[in-house]
């Protein structure tokens, strides 16, 4: 009976220790994202410069275009 607790405490542990690196690494590609902008299809609403959680987008003009998103830094 010890026994058998012994080897469900080290289970549990291992499925734990399992959880936070698999967690870790959904994490880390999540925020490793590269970010483009599809112009053609762009409305340009200031939409996604608005919501952008990392605030890297920015609107500009174009040389004889008209305004467009920019990703200020893509990394």
């Amino acid at each position: 009976m010890k026994g058998q607790m012994i080897q469900l405490y080290f289970a549990i542990g291992a499925l734990f220790v399992i959880y936070l690196v698999t967690d870790s690494l959904r994490k880390k590609e999540k925020n490793n994202r590269i970010i483009s902008i599809d112009d053609k299809k762009c409305a340009r609403c200031n939409s996604c410069i608005t919501h952008c959680p990392n605030g890297v987008l920015k609107m500009e003009p174009e040389e004889g275009k008209d305004m467009h998103v920019i990703v200020k830094n893509p990394n």
